[in-house]
């Protein structure tokens, strides 16, 4: 929703990803529509009725993006600005094998050096407390640059170099919480596959008190679903090529008391 005007936004693919058909709503009124495979385009954006769209757009790159690209002069609170400006700060990161991430760019940053350069070591240090990882964090000199290392009584050592695969996680997870001024949606996946519940419970607390983002979080531990935590329509089950709320899988008043994990075990969803 976009100055109480609701955007709906909808795309088919097909079995290799490539993109057959883009579809954009205003209001439940269709705005924007372009098929891949018959090159038909319906254009109601009274902004870009000059886009041509003689040429096949390539599988590979929306059409949509490719006219908000291409149109000179957009107002400032028009829908499909408010719209693309929100989907080019949309973010998805983990930390599995590597530290991979899609969507916002992080400018090339190190992350040491954004620690360092942002003066918050301290900060940084009582996350990591807050985490259950203890550390004592310092600057120390790598030969070539100042780097973030940890202090072992009169011995330090780099930080990368000692810190756990999940310690790792909990890295990247610092740093994209301190660059959401940038984000407006973030979409962490398996964000619990290296922490214990109760870490991966204050990780949750953590991202639902920012309030200016939305977020979607995956995992496949049943004992986060709990009332305490989120409203029972805040958790969504996703399988069988579907994905349907817990509020929306049973016949059942749930109640503030009702332990969602048990329902859940019990075969109280049905999706």
């Amino acid at each position: 929703m976009f100055d109480k005007q609701i955007i709906l936004y909808e795309y088919k693919k097909d079995n290799n990803a490539s993109l057959i058909k883009e579809e954009l709503y205003l209001d439940e009124e269709l705005l924007f529509s372009y098929d891949y495979k018959n090159n038909k385009v319906i254009n109601n954006i009274d902004e870009a009725k000059t886009i041509d769209f003689g040429k096949k757009i390539n599988m590979n790159m929306s059409a949509l993006k490719y006219l908000y690209v291409n149109t000179m002069h957009w107002s400032n609170n028009s829908p499909i600005k408010l719209f693309m400006e929100f989907v080019e700060h949309m973010l998805w990161f983990r930390s599995l094998r590597d530290n991979e991430f899609m969507g916002l760019l992080p400018d090339n940053v190190n992350l040491s050096d954004f620690i360092i350069d942002n003066g918050l070591i301290k900060d940084f240090e009582k996350f990591l407390a807050g985490c259950g990882q203890k550390y004592k964090l310092c600057e120390i000199d790598d030969g070539s640059k100042t780097i973030l290392g940890v202090k072992y009584n009169n011995y330090k050592a780099k930080f990368h170099e000692v810190m756990s695969t999940g310690t790792s996680a909990l890295w990247l997870f610092y740093y994209w919480m301190n660059r959401l001024e940038d984000i407006s949606f973030i979409f962490l996946d398996e964000f619990d596959a290296f922490y214990h519940s109760n870490l991966s419970e204050y990780i949750l607390k953590y991202v639902n008190s920012k309030d200016k983002i939305q977020s979607i979080l995956t995992t496949h531990d049943i004992y986060l679903a709990d009332n305490e935590l989120m409203r029972p329509d805040c958790y969504f089950i996703l399988g069988n090529n579907k994905i349907k709320s817990f509020a929306d899988c049973t016949n059942k008043t749930i109640r503030q008391g009702h332990n969602l994990g048990k329902m859940y075990i019990g075969g109280e969803f049905e999706i």
